[in-house]
């Protein structure tokens, strides 16, 4: 197992993992990250992560319906 993490993958952990999740503004966010030159995709991932452990999640947006 890999002991080092990054900050950015630590902080990632934390938010898959806390009790409720609520996310502002949705859609206002790239959709990958370019991480020391490892493209990642947090938002779906920690999405996906939040879903299948049937954890909370909130979102808001200002778009419309179509």
């Amino acid at each position: 197992a890999d002991l080092y993490k990054n900050d950015l993958e630590v902080e990632i952990n934390k938010i898959k993992t806390c009790s409720v999740l609520a996310i502002d503004d949705i859609m206002r966010e790239p959709k990958t990250i370019n991480d020391y030159g490892t493209i990642i995709c947090p938002f779906e991932d920690v999405l996906m992560t939040r879903y299948l452990a049937k954890l909370p999640i909130i979102l808001t947006s200002n778009y419309a319906l179509p």
